[in-house]
């Protein structure tokens, strides 16, 4: 048997520690719902291992530097990979942005 392979029957187990990385998952979510910024209950979470990778998309750096401040603490976490995107909303182009100018150069 190849070194990098492992006996089957070692693959099938469940992993014994699914549970607590459930917990700490929760956890985490809990931390984030709790935040005074809404925004941040959208942002998932998966812990495996001492590391909890967030996920999803927030309106600005700041508050995917508060989502990972926000879990930072959580009990058994001992890296946070963030990887929220950051998505600004851009204005519309053409007519909008027209009439915005029209009003700008008005007053």
């Amino acid at each position: 048997m190849s070194p990098h392979r492992q006996p089957m029957a070692v693959m099938d187990r469940p992993n014994p520690f699914a549970a607590l990385f459930q917990e700490i998952t929760e956890i985490a979510q809990a931390a984030l719902r709790r935040s005074a910024y809404f925004e941040l209950r959208d942002v998932t979470c998966d812990f495996r291992g001492g590391v909890l990778t967030l996920r999803g998309r927030l309106p600005s750096y700041h508050l995917k530097q508060l989502a990972q401040t926000a879990v930072a603490e959580v009990p058994g976490v001992v890296e946070v990979d963030n990887r929220v995107e950051v998505a600004t909303q851009r204005p519309a182009p053409g007519p909008v942005r027209d009439e915005q100018r029209e009003m700008v150069a008005a007053h």
